[in-house]
């Protein structure tokens, strides 16, 4: 018990001496941060957050390893992920599943580069054209005027606002099962599907015969996909994210709001996975799986055309029968006593906070069986639908 308090008493004195936050030292030993709370305040609860002597002794050793490296670093490597142990939370996830790493300097890239070079070559060529052109047309102009004035004829086109389309590309190949999913921008200027579904089959070593069916359904959903125009108002949703990747199994539900454009899928994706101490290669799957929902709430928000009046009910009631049904109420009186059992049993059923919030579970192997039979059934059910 005594060397459990000398180490927390090390860990505070270290976090205050370098103003480093338990956020990121939970981050860097690749622990939840509610576990490390839990175990610096020393709480026992009846909850699923118990931390047993098991998980305590794991924490002590993790914290320990820790600050041996975090003194021989001299708190440099602190916030800059050097420090990674090899059975760290991190580690058990990448051990547990295969994720492709992204090149660093991939086809698309390259080509995307290529493209944006390429317009800015011919815009300055543009520009030196017309600067001849004055020069010749006026001798009394300088060079330094000449250019100027050209490059305010040609302006700089400014960038278009990106509209991420979610995509998700599944098929069978031979009893092999490919999936893949990524955001595409139905203002894309520089790429069309027939590059990008070359450019995934040879990046993914894939038979060159299956870039048609790439090609097809990602015009497919695109075409699909409905354009949602927000107004000034408030109008706040409930989203579900369920993702797994391979027996890694993640959860989330929160409230968006639909007519705020300032909310970026990205930027919540990116937040939520450094707070859960996730991989980086999880941040696009958790962009995705948002903004697949949000797209499935935009289309059930949608004015259904054509819908047919003559089954609604006309009001059948005379001036007098309305008026008898109102002046029923007049001899009623309100009471303001509150009954509070009733309120009291309202909040024990409405008090469902333990569902929202992000979590992540382990899935062993009947687990993951029946979570691989229900995607099976909701990939035939999408398929249908298409």
């Amino acid at each position: 018990m005594q060397i459990q308090k000398d180490l927390k008493s090390r860990i505070q004195e270290i976090l205050q001496k370098h103003n480093i936050k338990q956020v990121d030292l939970a981050r860097e030993i690749g622990i939840h941060h509610s576990t490390l709370s839990l175990w610096m305040q020393n709480k026992n609860k009846p909850r699923k957050q118990d931390i047993s002597n098991s998980q305590s002794t794991r924490i002590e050793e993790l914290l320990e390893r820790w600050i041996a490296t975090f003194h021989a670093n001299k708190g440099q490597g602190m916030g800059t992920g050097q420090f990674r142990l090899p059975d760290s939370r991190a580690s058990q996830f990448m051990s547990h599943h295969t994720v492709r790493p992204v090149l660093p300097i991939s086809k698309f890239h390259i080509l995307r580069n290529q493209y944006q070079n390429s317009i800015k070559q011919q815009r300055q060529e543009i520009i030196l054209r017309k600067t001849q052109e004055q020069l010749k047309n006026n001798p009394n102009i300088s060079l330094q005027q000449a250019l100027n004035q050209s490059a305010q004829d040609i302006p700089i086109e400014p960038p278009k606002h990106q509209q991420l389309v979610p995509i998700t590309i599944d098929f069978e190949l031979d009893g092999k099962k490919i999936y893949q999913t990524f955001c595409w921008n139905l203002n894309e200027s520089h790429m069309i599907p027939e590059t990008f579904a070359r450019i995934i089959t040879e990046e993914n070593q894939l038979p060159s015969v299956i870039e048609q069916e790439i090609c097809t359904q990602i015009k497919k959903q695109v075409q699909d996909y409905k354009c949602y125009y927000p107004t000034k108002d408030e109008m706040l949703k409930n989203l579900h994210v369920d993702l797994r990747v391979e027996n890694i199994h993640f959860n989330d539900q929160l409230e968006w709001d639909m007519n705020n454009t300032m909310n970026s899928p990205e930027a919540l994706a990116e937040l939520t996975a450094k707070e859960m101490g996730m991989p980086e290669q999880y941040e696009p799957r958790i962009a995705h799986a948002l903004r697949e929902s949000i797209s499935s709430l935009q289309r059930q928000m949608e004015p259904k055309t054509g819908e047919d009046f003559s089954n609604l009910k006309k009001s059948t009631r005379t001036l007098i029968e309305s008026n008898a049904n109102f002046n029923q109420f007049k001899n009623v009186m309100f009471s303001n006593q509150i009954n509070f059992k009733n309120w009291v049993r309202c909040e024990l059923e409405y008090d469902h906070q333990f569902e929202w919030g992000p979590s992540i579970e382990l899935l062993d192997q009947n687990a993951l069986r029946n979570v691989q039979k229900q995607e099976d059934r909701k990939t035939r059910y999408v398929r249908r639908q298409r």
